[in-house]
């Protein structure tokens, strides 16, 4: 059995091939002008149908099945809950019982699968018409590779959360706090990290100095690249005052290289210092085209933060600056259209569709990855779970 191979990464290159080209047609269809908004029209629906028949019919992909699938078997339906079942599950009231509303109607899993993604490719289609109206397949391209593929295959309830925060984009836009808030509770109930979106009711909307923004750039990267180290032993310091367990809990984590050990040179680093560049550099364009675009460069000063500031603990970055990855599906279109030399428009796209791919197989070349449509195959949740189990330490270590 083969565990790493660019071949489990094929079905994944083919997805992003299918964007790459559904962008091309678009920006043929945007210099038409007759049945201009038909013809965009399609291609929303071409890309929100390509997205759902690839992830909607996913077999048991990634990691998080292994836990969800059992859960979804033992919820059971709205009538019939057990409250003890809340309990059981560890999980946020909101899913389970969305599972249990659910089980009305279907015992079946892989539907289950069918209708989150249907409703999260919806709640997308909704925002980029909104807030990305020019390039909806560029945007989609980059929700694959900047944390939608993970959203759509390991984080089901942080999905459901995070797709809840773009709906309340619209009101903090408008500044109707009290729904805001209603929609980010009913997040938070779904996955607890939505809990960070709320206090940025009341500074995501406020436009930053580029100087400020400059400066948390340039001091973030060189905490990365010197490896300072100051939450770590900070955390050890308040473990210690709270007991010794607290701080063998705090050990085990910090030794562990799943949860830090975050440090390192790779093509991501690369990618987030190119945006950083890019973002300083059109700013005032960006904010010239569009106010709303304010929401998104904050957006993506906090995922930075989060990501450079707290490299040394892997957890912080991969968890929390993650929530942050839609700046990107809306910046980075944003950006190719205030970019005016038909050279650097040529070689801004090449960096996002060599980055898209080199990305993806990074992602999918390991065997937990292997695709599976359970529209062409029976997917068998113990034979999956066996090629798991004895794979996992590999890729754990």
């Amino acid at each position: 059995m083969v565990l790493d191979s660019i071949r489990y990464s094929v079905p994944y290159i083919f997805l992003i091939g299918y964007f790459i080209l559904l962008f091309i047609l678009e920006n043929v269809v945007n210099k038409q002008d007759l049945k201009k908004n038909s013809n965009k029209l399609i291609i929303q629906l071409a890309a929100g149908t390509g997205l759902l028949l690839f992830f909607g019919f996913r077999g048991f992909v990634g990691w998080d099945w292994t836990i969800y699938y059992p859960t979804f078997q033992n919820v059971q339906s709205l009538f019939q809950l057990d409250k003890t079942v809340f309990a059981e599950t560890r999980y946020e009231p909101a899913f389970v019982t969305w599972i249990s509303v659910f089980k009305l109607f279907s015992g079946n899993y892989h539907f289950f699968i069918f209708i989150n993604t249907f409703i999260d490719i919806i709640i997308l289609l909704a925002f980029f018409r909104q807030f990305s109206k020019e390039n909806y397949a560029l945007s989609f391209l980059m929700f694959i590779v900047m944390g939608g593929f993970y959203f759509e295959t390991d984080l089901l309830r942080n999905a459901k959360s995070i797709m809840l925060f773009l709906l309340s984009l619209k009101y903090l836009r408008n500044r109707s706090i009290i729904t805001y808030i209603v929609i980010n509770v009913l997040g938070c109930m779904f996955h607890f990290s939505s809990l960070l979106y709320i206090p940025l009711y009341f500074v995501l909307h406020k436009q930053w100095s580029r100087t400020l923004i400059f400066f948390i750039f340039l001091i973030g990267i060189a905490i990365y690249l010197l490896q300072v180290e100051y939450i770590r032993p900070f955390i050890i310091w308040v473990a210690n005052l709270m007991g010794e367990k607290p701080l063998e809990i705090v050990n085990k984590y910090l030794s562990n290289e799943l949860y830090s050990s975050g440090y390192g040179l790779s093509i991501g680093f690369i990618e987030r210092v190119f945006t950083c560049l890019m973002i300083l550099i059109y700013y005032k364009k960006l904010i010239k085209i569009s106010k709303d675009n304010i929401i998104f460069i904050n957006s993506f000063v906090l995922f930075f933060i989060f990501f450079f500031y707290f490299s040394e603990v892997k957890i912080i970055p991969v968890r929390v600056a993650g929530l942050f990855y839609f700046s990107y599906w809306i910046l980075y279109p944003v950006l190719l259209s205030v970019i005016r030399l038909r050279n650097n428009r040529a070689l801004f796209l090449v960096f996002i569709f060599v980055y898209s791919f080199a990305k993806i197989i990074s992602m999918t070349d390991a065997i937990l990855y292997k695709y599976k449509s359970v529209l062409f195959r029976k997917e068998i949740y113990e034979e999956r779970l066996k090629i798991f189990e004895s794979t996992k330490d590999y890729f754990l270590r």
